[in-house]
């Protein structure tokens, strides 16, 4: 009970499940159901700002949307913004639009 007060991290579920039947308690676990579909992917070549940021892999990786918003938000000062295609801006505004209400976390 002292480690379940004091927040401590290694509290098992079953500890948890325990002081809640002392206590008169039930714990209901939802299920989540699996999300509709695989988040669509990207080739990093196609796209020459995300090939600069991704430049440890091949041109011929592949990333979901979501690793790829990722990678512009990580690296958006090292990115020439300048040099981007309009492709790329439509494609960076997409992903700022689905994943991140709109807005780049920059």
């Amino acid at each position: 009970m002292h480690r379940i007060e004091a927040g401590n991290p290694s509290v098992t579920i079953g500890a948890y499940v325990n002081v809640a039947a002392a206590l008169g308690l039930h714990v209901v676990v939802p299920v989540l159901e699996a999300p509709a579909a695989e988040p669509a992917s990207i080739t990093v070549g196609d796209y020459p700002g995300l090939r600069t940021l991704a430049w440890q892999t091949d041109a011929g990786t592949t990333v979901t949307e979501t690793e790829a918003l990722n990678l512009y938000e990580r690296g958006w000062r090292h990115l020439d913004q300048e040099a981007l295609t309009d492709d790329e801006r439509a494609f960076i505004q997409h992903l700022a639009d689905a994943y991140s209400n709109g807005r780049l976390l920059v």
